[in-house]
């Protein structure tokens, strides 16, 4: 902003208001209100609160025009543009060229919606800039943090085992399943510590992911449409996606069988039936060639599928390299239960089990928790993937989250079928057997 006398360059740069009770007569700070057809009006302050241009003062607006979250993922740029110099210098013309940034642009976000304004307008106001209860968090970070698609935040003494002195902060972004390093660092250090009260230390702390393997069968009537069986089964695969859309990937949201079966009946009047046998998975990356202790929790609502004591194995695994029995061979290994509650690793000779680790861990079926000791593979099948998969048979077909689980369907490994339903067709097609009345 000029003075009413200065005309030739800026005395103050003004600043965006964000803490209200840090204000007082003599702050260089502005404030910012939507007003109609989406347009924006900046507000100064009135000698009270933040300082009160004079009359004559001129402003200088600098801003930034961006495509909500088009940009985001950006790394690299191609610049090509014309710079022409005062005077007669002539015009520097720069040639195309190409920068690399080491972390992609990140950011960027849809305008609030009207319904989300409402939700937080009045908790922003509350907080008055402070981070005091968990809904202060939340609210604050929904503002500041645009890109989140989901956020969760709870005490340390909540957690297993507890951790006081601690707030942990868990994101999902939008269009990924995790922060980087980065946005980690940026998030606690910008946003968090600023407007946190001491004595403590807030940690942003990945969402745990559960996925649901699905084994999907629906019938149809073919009397009641003219799509075929394939086009049928293109169009559940759609809904199960638009399903995890609606109904999953976010914190707090539970799988309620009846209404996933509901809603895969309905998207055709020619489904008469859904049926599916589910499966839980859950992914770990190991640390390469050196042995360590792992803990891999499915939910302690989620009990694993047990009725006896030496039952055929409920737990599987993807490929990973693992040392054979002379000690020196690697060979493609994989993991399972005994029945018992053991965890063996074993590789495959044909179509037979050879074991290599008889008790390489446990698993409790009834808290759904896996620990494995001394776990040292060599590496991970597929070559192009870091993680492990562990998939168990759930006891229920309702499965719930707890804390910072979400969940997701797995559409890779799951199978959707759709096959004819044999007793309507026959019924249409076969005579009443019961005599008219005449």
């Amino acid at each position: 902003m000029k003075s009413t006398k200065d005309t030739t360059g800026i005395v103050d740069v003004w600043t965006l208001a964000t803490d209200i009770n840090s204000l007082d007569g003599s702050t260089n700070a502005y404030f910012l209100q939507q007003s109609e057809d989406d347009k924006y009006e900046i507000l100064f302050g009135d000698g009270i609160v933040g300082r009160k241009p004079q009359d004559g003062n001129a402003i200088l607006i600098e801003y930034l025009v961006t495509r909500a979250d088009d940009a985001n993922g950006v790394q690299n740029f191609r610049y090509s543009g014309t710079i022409t110099a005062s005077g007669v210098t002539p015009s520097i013309v720069l040639a195309s060229d190409e920068y690399g940034t080491p972390q992609a642009s990140y950011g960027g976000g849809q305008p609030e919606d009207i319904e989300s304004i409402r939700y937080y307008a009045p908790r922003n106001y509350q907080s008055q800039e402070r981070t005091v209860t968990a809904e202060d968090y939340k609210t604050i970070l929904t503002r500041d943090y645009t890109t989140a698609d989901s956020i969760l935040v709870w005490g340390g003494e909540e957690s297993d085992p507890p951790q006081y002195g601690k707030v942990f902060v868990s994101i999902k972004p939008k269009n990924a399943t995790t922060l980087s390093t980065l946005e980690k660092l940026s998030i606690q250090k910008t946003i968090l510590q600023r407007k946190n009260i001491l004595g403590i230390t807030p940690e942003v702390v990945d969402p745990d992911y559960t996925y649901l393997v699905l084994n999907m069968t629906s019938r149809y009537d073919s009397n009641l449409t003219n799509m075929s069986a394939s086009d049928l089964e293109t169009l559940l695969t759609t809904t199960v996606n638009a399903y995890m859309t609606e109904r999953l990937g976010k914190f707090g949201l539970n799988f309620r069988f009846s209404k996933f079966v509901t809603f895969m009946d309905g998207i055709n009047q020619s489904i008469t039936s859904t049926d599916a046998n589910i499966r839980l998975q859950k992914r770990f990356q190991p640390v390469i060639g050196k042995s360590g202790v792992y803990t891999i929790k499915f939910n302690f609502d989620n009990e694993v599928y047990h009725p006896v004591d030496g039952y055929p194995p409920v737990l599987t695994s993807s490929g990973f390299g693992y040392l054979d029995t002379d000690g020196e061979t690697q060979v493609d290994a994989y993991m399972e239960d005994d029945g018992y509650g053991n965890i063996r690793i074993y590789k495959l000779v044909g179509s037979d089990k050879v074991t290599l680790v008889e008790r390489a861990g446990t698993l409790n079926y009834a808290n759904g928790t896996i620990s494995l000791i001394d776990f040292n593979p060599t590496y991970v099948l597929p070559a192009s993937s870091t993680e492990i998969a562990l998939t168990v048979v759930p006891l229920n077909k309702d499965i719930f989250t707890r804390r910072n689980q979400i969940l997701l369907i797995d559409k890779e490994n799951s199978n959707i079928a759709v096959v004819p339903d044999s007793f309507r067709t026959e019924r249409r097609q076969t005579s009443s057997p019961f005599p008219s009345n005449r």
